[in-house]
């Protein structure tokens, strides 16, 4: 039986020799989305978030600074960037279901247009199979309490998005998706 997503990727990690506990999200490591912090944190014990130069060569980095402003507050650069780290933190961590699941997929075409942009077709495949599965294979796609229900719709039928997400680990294992966050973070500049 495969991995799931999260203990697959920390699998990968660990052969490619990063750090144990990468998967948690260690800011700074390659692949790994920054882990963010526990609701239990006191504000005044978190560091403030800097503003990164432009091109900074570590997309998570960015994508976490950006993912904690108002993304009204944000370009469509900044919404790609952060549309397409959402989609991968969700999946690599609990798979399709995840995603769809929570509040992350209420931008699934901002994800699949950045896909696109970051010239990562198999990306935006993939989120467009999953969305079939879903029942929502074209726009304007279903919103969060929607997505909920189809999913846990599917679940009850026995019904899972484990082919797609297996399929979406292999790509992050065989793909570099962080550089697809690099172009994505310098579009346009």
């Amino acid at each position: 039986m495969p991995l799931p997503g999260p203990r697959r990727l920390a699998a990968v990690l660990a052969a490619a020799g990063l750090a144990a506990g990468c998967s948690a999200g260690v800011a700074g490591t390659p692949g790994v989305p920054p882990a963010a912090p526990s609701a239990s944190a006191s504000a005044s014990a978190l560091p403030a978030v800097p503003t990164l130069p432009v091109g900074t060569d570590d997309p998570w980095a960015e994508y976490q600074a950006l993912a904690e402003r108002e993304r009204t507050d944000l370009d469509a650069r900044q919404r790609a960037l952060v549309a397409f780290g959402d989609l991968r933190a969700e999946v690599n961590d609990g798979g399709f279901a995840q995603y769809f699941a929570n509040a992350a997929a209420d931008h699934v075409q901002e994800a699949l247009d950045a896909a696109d942009t970051a010239e990562v077709p198999a990306v935006a495949d993939l989120v467009r199979q999953a969305l079939r599965r879903l029942g929502a294979g074209s726009p304007p796609y279903p919103g969060r309490t929607e997505r909920q229900d189809l999913v846990a719709a599917l679940d009850a039928a026995g019904t899972t998005f484990d082919a797609l997400d297996e399929q979406f680990y292999v790509l992050e294992e065989t793909t570099d998706l962080d550089a697809a966050m690099r172009r994505l973070a310098t579009a346009g500049r």
